[in-house]
């Protein structure tokens, strides 16, 4: 081999050797983007959550991951946690749409040190209150991808009134996600560390790879509760003109064993002239009653100033009181009770002194069409005033 051909090769290694340096220098310079990880997402439905001490309530925890579509982000050994206040107990098992009954795989109540193991993974969880309960439902299935549904447990909770520690006050309940086996199908932590959602004030040993944040929901037990409730003289309809009658009906529940005195309702009323009935109108039905004829008896005349007044469209019950103030020593005289409904069940007594005051419903050809437009006809029909039915144009081109 000649010396010129040797010094060839030389430099042809020393090329390739300079090439691979600088590679190796390129890709240490350059800079190291984070792995991405599946991201194992829960949520807690209805928020907040609560119910009557003693009693039960509701609610669903939903998994997902929720990584990009397509990454090829799969979280192995899919799992849901759950941190559970004292005085909550969630009956086992949960319900599924899509596996039917899961039972929890731990339903652990955590002691005075305040820590509590994972058996699949080992990690110790530190810094719970003592007395929680901790839950671990084993998803069945291998592996969780992006591109799979969320799956959902319906969950049902019992609040225990002798172990409740604050009625009144909120206990916040942790679910968390986690993918035990991280992103691949075996058990390596050291190399391929577990997957979970960040804990709010709880401790994990050893440390995972944090993706996600827990999700909570206060639970507030409760002794009483109260509903509102709303009805026209549509009944639950669709009430048609400006002005119909309106009652309101409060339903307290109490919680089983309590007690509760003197709970004082309030529901505040628009400070609106329009919605009371004016003491103008209870005067003039008094003049027109007594104006329109001659009557014998006090029994007629409270029956026509009743009617008169419930004929006022903010009127639902009227109570009406007659006496004879010269006759005798004490108090002669009627009072009767009367409401909305009596006006129903009788003719309307014709008064000539007063002009009418007719009822103008606007039906649309899709309420003439509906199956409930004889009920709703019955309903104005009952009612004691004049009616006048409005129709719009037909939906059918007229015939030529």
């Amino acid at each position: 081999m000649s010396c010129t051909n040797y010094a060839a090769r030389l430099t042809g290694r020393a090329r390739r050797a300079s090439l691979i340096l600088a590679f190796a220098i390129a890709a240490i310079a350059a800079p190291v983007s984070a792995l991405a990880v599946p991201v194992p997402t829960v949520t807690i439905a209805p928020t907040p959550l609560g119910g009557l001490s003693g009693e039960t309530f509701t609610f669903s925890v939903t998994f997902d991951n929720t990584s990009p579509d397509g990454s090829g982000e799969v979280g192995f050994n899919p799992h849901i946690e759950m941190f559970v206040p004292p005085g909550i107990t969630i009956l086992d098992p949960a319900d599924s749409a899509v596996f039917g009954p899961l039972p929890a795989l731990v339903q652990r109540v955590v002691g005075p040190s305040g820590t509590v193991v994972n058996p699949r993974s080992e990690e110790v969880f530190s810094g719970i209150t003592p007395g929680t309960t901790y839950i671990l439902y084993e998803l069945p299935v291998g592996s969780y991808t992006p591109e799979q549904p969320a799956l959902t447990l319906d969950l049902t909770a019992v609040i225990d009134s002798a172990e409740t520690p604050c009625v009144e006050l909120p206990e916040p309940i942790i679910a968390t996600g986690a993918f035990c086996l991280g992103t691949d199908p075996i058990l390596n932590p050291d190399v391929d560390p577990f997957i979970r959602n960040t804990l709010p004030g709880i401790g994990v040993s050893p440390a995972p790879s944090y993706s996600g944040v827990a999700a909570t929901a206060d639970v507030t037990p409760q002794i009483y509760s109260a509903q509102k409730k709303v009805r026209t003289a549509y009944g639950d309809g669709t009430a048609t003109g400006p002005n119909f009658p309106v009652s309101y009906t409060i339903e307290t529940d109490v919680a089983s064993g309590s007690r509760i005195d003197d709970v004082t309702v309030t529901d505040p009323i628009d400070d609106d002239v329009d919605r009371i009935l004016s003491y103008d109108k209870v005067t003039e039905a008094i003049h027109a009653a007594l104006a329109e004829e001659r009557l014998n008896l006090l029994e007629t005349l409270a029956e026509r100033i009743a009617e008169r007044i419930l004929w006022e469209p903010q009127a639902v019950r009227t109570f009406v009181r007659i006496e004879k103030l010269d006759r005798g020593p004490g108090a002669l005289g009627v009072e009767i009770v009367r409401s909305v409904s009596d006006l129903k069940t009788k003719p309307v007594t014709p008064h000539h002194a007063t002009a009418p005051h007719p009822h103008v419903v606007y039906l649309t050809n899709a309420a003439i069409r509906s199956p409930n437009l004889a009920r709703w006809l019955d309903q104005l029909q009952a009612r004691a005033e004049p009616v006048i039915l409005c129709v719009g144009h037909a939906d059918t081109p007229a015939p030529q």
